[in-house]
């Protein structure tokens, strides 16, 4: 008997024992393959295949870049600098997984507290969603937190450079010549000619690439000069796209030219980003087809005063930041501001039949001939995607992204109560990427905003799109709006007419016997 109540009492021990070795064993097989095969719950038992891909489009001149949205750039920082970005990384995963299986061994009613509900083109973390996870959503992407070091975005995960390494990828880029011949490529044109409204308008709709004007009195030398003076890097991260990773939906990262994004692999023989061609082709011959992209920006005419939204082109050169003088085709009737028709003609090709097809090629040398270092500089609005990771791959794709902010001289000086300059200049938001979703979003408000107009709402019909239970949530939400502006209004009131008397009003404000 007192054998028995020994082994029973040892019993429990020894399986905490087994528990704990597994654990490290599993760790130990996770940092030697940094990310084993893992998936979502809704890709748990999907296995990942890639498209085969044999195109390439390779551009490694900085002066074409609108011609195919993105240049090349190869040995972009120093290789013990790549090593030292891709350990950081790869030490912040190996902590994630340790902290999952911990939170697994410990308490595994937890499991589905925080996990978010996945996109189809969703793949989270290496553990599949995790504990202690935060969701985050917004009407054009989901990024889900998994930790304070790793975030849940798309098909892979991300997290933050350290500022050490960043200042060094400062000091690299900040002396890269394809990356300052890039900048000025994009944000360093000349504007048009100051002329007459009536040769100006004329002027204004030649290609940017083309220097010559409508009027042959107007020398090249004439024609307005950039406020453009350098760049600055911004939003580091370092992408890890697990293997058992579908590709991204393709999307473009702005809808405009408010940076160039940067992409360098930091591990050799990784699968390239893909990419949409830039311009069009027609009857086999490349034929350029400027795209009007929505800046979402109106600003004044210096001649006719005429209130207009501002081209992309002269977004570029910061004519909304600078004291360079702007002209709008005046003797033109006015355009009414619609940036969501312009942001469906900009990228309709995202919402046509063959939109998942469109990244059909890869932006440089397909793998295994990229290295580690290379990568390229692509406009914002490039529609590309992430290639995904298959579930056979041995090892996650690691690739560090950044974007270069232009930076102006001769900043406008705002008067006393106006918006700041720094406000008005437009930052890369990641979580407004252009992808199919947004597109059909922004029109679902622009639709409903019409008929709002007209007095005539679709409050009703929203369950028809997004179902019974949201849309009474929408409209629930939509009354609270509506009841507080009321109350604001009643409260300024109420507030006004004990000035008037003259009487100080302290405590807790009440109003019609409501809080």
């Amino acid at each position: 008997r007192r054998r028995r109540q020994q082994q029973q009492q040892q019993q429990p021990s020894l399986n905490t024992i087994s528990i704990v070795m597994a654990n490290k064993n599993n760790q130990r097989r996770k940092q030697q393959k940094l990310a084993a095969p893992s998936a979502t719950r809704r890709h748990k038992n999907a296995v990942v295949k890639l498209p085969e891909i044999t195109k390439c489009i390779r551009n490694s001149d900085p002066t074409l870049i609108d011609e195919f949205g993105f240049v090349e750039i190869r040995n972009a920082l120093p290789s013990i600098l790549i090593e030292q970005i891709y350990r950081e990384a790869a030490d912040k995963i190996g902590n994630l997984n340790q902290r999952s299986n911990n939170a697994n061994s410990n308490n595994n009613t937890n499991r589905s507290s925080g996990r978010k509900r996945n996109s189809p083109s969703s793949s989270p973390s290496l553990r599949g969603g995790g504990e202690g996870t935060t969701t985050t959503s917004t009407t054009t992407a989901t990024t889900t937190t998994t930790t304070n070091e790793v975030e849940e975005i798309s098909n892979a995960l991300q997290t933050d450079v350290s500022e050490e390494l960043f200042r060094k990828v400062k000091m690299a880029m900040e002396d890269c010549d394809i990356a300052k011949r890039t900048m000025v490529t994009v944000f360093g044109k000349k504007g048009p000619p100051t002329t007459s409204p009536s040769s100006s308008s004329s002027s204004n709709n030649n290609d940017d690439d083309d220097d010559s004007c409508s009027s042959s009195s107007i020398h090249p030398t004439n024609r307005t000069e950039s406020n453009y003076k350098g760049y600055v890097l911004e939003t580091p991260k370092v992408l890890i796209t697990p293997p058992g990773s579908p590709p991204q939906l393709p999307h473009a990262d702005d809808h405009c030219s408010s940076c160039v994004f940067c992409l360098i692999h930091l591990g050799d023989g990784q699968e390239p980003t893909r990419v949409a061609r830039y311009r069009e082709d027609g009857d086999g011959k490349k034929k350029k087809k400027e795209k009007d992209y929505p800046t979402g920006i109106t600003v004044g005419c210096d001649r006719c005063n005429r209130t207009e939204q501002l081209p992309d082109k002269d977004f570029r050169r910061g004519v909304h930041l600078t004291n360079e003088k702007w002209h709008c085709n005046c003797t033109s009737p006015h355009t009414p501001y619609d940036f969501e028709h312009k942001l469906t003609e900009s990228f309709s090709e995202l919402l046509s039949e063959n939109a998942p097809n469109l990244c059909d090629a890869y932006a440089g040398p397909p793998s295994p001939h990229q290295s580690s270092g290379d990568g390229f500089l692509g406009l914002p609005t490039l529609i590309h995607r992430g290639p995904g990771n298959p579930t056979s791959a041995t090892e996650s794709r690691f690739v560090l992204f950044l974007t270069l902010r232009p930076l102006y001289d001769n900043m406008k000086q705002m008067e006393k109560g106006q918006v700041s300059v720094d406000k008005l200049h437009h930052h890369y938001n990641p979580a407004l990427q252009i992808h199919a979703s947004c597109m059909l979003y922004n029109q679902f408000k622009k639709v409903n905003s019409i008929y709002e107009r007209a007095g005539c709402g679709l409050d009703g019909y929203f369950g028809a799109i997004v179902g019974a239970e949201t849309a009474s949530l929408m409209s629930e939400v939509k009354r609270l709006k509506e009841e507080n502006r009321k109350l604001k209004e009643k409260i300024v009131s109420v507030r006004k007419k004990h000035s008037r008397s003259g009487r100080d009003f302290d405590g807790d404000w009440t109003i019609d016997g409501g809080g």
